[in-house]
């Protein structure tokens, strides 16, 4: 969600500026509080526009998600705390909570490529969708492969593959991305609250 956010506060972007005004004239001025007050309300409308899908495919389509915050990446509790807060504020059947997991300096489309399927529901950045668009390939997406999950797992292994040092540092590098990320999209709300504060004063 950070870099989604990002794309719309960035460039002098005015998409939000008249209802950052509106919240900062009732008081509002932490950025992050500021940000989920109009992602949330964008996620609602969303949702309610791709509602009669989801009630045409009986909830098998029309879902929107909305991602946890980063700097709860490393609190499982907190990440579960906010999920179900998030699910509360938004009050609509048709949305998904995600929670982030991790980068890979693997192909651009590698978890789209390989994790298309029957039922199966996949969010990506902008980025990712053109990527897939241009040179995606998902035809051999599950297919019958050569031993069980645990038996190429076990190979790995023996071939001297650190599987727990790969991941725990992809989980590493993915976070501090999210993070920064975040941060960038933090301080571009607290620029237009100033903003939005100081033409508030003027008039």
């Amino acid at each position: 969600m950070p870099a989604s956010g990002r794309c719309t506060t960035r460039g002098g972007s005015d998409r939000y500026d008249a209802q950052l005004r509106i919240l900062v004239a009732r008081g509002r001025r932490d950025p992050r509080r500021l940000f989920l007050d109009l992602a949330l309300d964008g996620v609602r409308r969303a949702a309610d526009l791709v509602r009669p899908a989801f009630d045409a495919a009986a909830g098998r389509d029309g879902f929107v998600s909305f991602e946890v915050t980063p700097d709860l990446a490393d609190d499982t509790a907190g990440t579960v705390a906010q999920g179900l807060a998030l699910w509360s504020r938004l009050a609509r059947p048709n949305v998904m909570i995600k929670v982030p997991a991790k980068d890979s300096a693997y192909s651009d489309v590698l978890y789209v490529d390989e994790l298309v399927a029957p039922g199966a529901i996949n969010t990506m950045p902008e980025a990712t969708l053109y990527a897939f668009a241009d040179h995606g390939d998902p035809s051999g997406a599950f297919e019958p492969s050569s031993g069980t999950a645990a038996e190429t797992l076990a190979r790995a292994g023996a071939a001297g593959v650190e599987l727990d040092g790969i991941i725990a540092e992809l989980e590493r590098a993915g976070v501090a991305s999210f993070c920064a990320s975040d941060q960038e999209l933090l301080d571009r709300v607290g620029v237009k609250a100033a903003g939005a504060g100081a033409g508030a004063s003027a008039r």
